[in-house]
């Protein structure tokens, strides 16, 4: 993420210039630090969030409050008429960041499941990164040979996205207390094994299967 910020922030803020300057800048950074991550989060959750980077512009500013309030909180905390409001406030923000997660995951489509990029789309990927965002000058070819370029990655990497059949396929699930895992067949066929749980002296209201296996 950093590294998209550092190389692609100029480029993305120019592209928005019609943005009001007070929005543009926020939606530069977060554009661009998405835009490397594309590849990894393809390869490691299979997932891309459509509702994450929405997200941002209201987790990021509570986010940032929180720090301030905890941080305050932690320097007057042995003045209890000072340090318990500005807790209560901070617990206030982490509660309504937590809040507003939860709701937006379960959002219709606020996911979508694809397919891991192999080594050919990811760097053609990173290829059509380069190509969009550098100059002309830096390409060192005539601009129809990278409209061209650009095509021909475009091409690649939604071929890959694609997937006519995803076979069989094996998921393991985070439940906590378990092995939980979710077999597909070819066929359509499921199997779930070991649907985890929580602990017996647990009380509070989340519910692994409820709110993590039943969703997926």
């Amino acid at each position: 993420a950093t590294v998209g910020i550092v190389l692609f922030f100029k480029p993305v803020q120019r592209f928005f210039y019609k943005v009001p300057a007070f929005f543009r800048d926020s939606l530069a950074v977060l554009v661009s630090a998405q835009l490397p991550l594309f590849p990894f989060l393809a390869y490691y959750f299979h997932k891309i969030s459509l509702v994450g980077f929405l997200l941002n512009f209201i987790i990021v500013p509570l986010a940032g409050a929180a720090l301030i309030g905890g941080f305050l909180g932690g320097l007057v905390n042995f003045i209890p008429f000072l340090a318990v409001p500005i807790v209560k406030v901070t617990g206030a923000l982490v509660f309504l960041m937590d809040w507003v997660t939860t709701f937006a995951s379960k959002l219709p489509y606020a996911t979508f499941s694809v397919p891991s990029l192999g080594p050919l789309a990811g760097l053609a990927y990173f290829t059509l990164l380069y190509a969009v965002f550098a100059p002309v000058e830096a390409l060192r070819i005539k601009k129809r040979y990278k409209f061209a370029v650009v095509g021909l990655c475009l091409l690649i990497v939604l071929a890959s996205l694609i997937s006519t059949s995803p076979g069989f396929e094996v998921t393991f699930l985070d439940v906590g207390q378990g092995d939980c895992i979710f077999i597909k067949t070819e066929d359509g066929g499921t199997v779930l094994i070991d649907g985890g749980g929580m602990p017996l002296y647990y009380k509070g209201s989340f519910d692994i299967g409820k709110d993590v296996v039943l969703p997926y």
